[in-house]
């Protein structure tokens, strides 16, 4: 039985990644690059990327988390289970919360200034 979930949730998540792949092709084609034109097709990369990059300070805790409620939540173990929830309620509202708000305002403040002399000011902030 759960092998046959486990089988299940991995083809729907394939699913879900090659969906998303298409989707980003499509767009970029028939969206921005049509529309927008290849300057802003680059912002729009740039942007993808520098956000990309910020996700780095979450660091994996939650794919860790969820990794370690595996055995608890097999074995009803709800004292070691809130134990896990606190620490990663702790660490997402405090630490990787005020990192990431203060990375994400540097970008903001600088990033126009970065790109102005390649595009005009107005279209960096739309």
């Amino acid at each position: 039985m759960r092998t046959q979930k486990s089988i299940i949730n991995i083809f729907i998540g394939m699913i879900l990644q090659i969906t998303v792949m298409l989707a980003g092709f499509l767009l970029k084609k028939y969206f921005f690059i049509s529309v927008y034109g290849s300057t802003v097709n680059g912002l729009v990369g740039a942007v993808d990327q520098i956000v990309s990059s910020l996700a780095i300070v979450e660091g994996g805790i939650s794919a860790a988390s969820v990794a370690m409620l595996y055995e608890p939540l097999q074995n009803k173990d709800y004292h070691k289970i809130e134990d896990i929830l606190e620490s990663s309620k702790k660490f997402f509202s405090k630490k990787s919360g005020v990192l990431y708000l203060i990375l994400v305002g540097l970008v903001v403040l600088f990033y126009p200034s970065l790109v102005s002399n390649q595009v005009p000011v107005s279209e960096v902030r739309l």
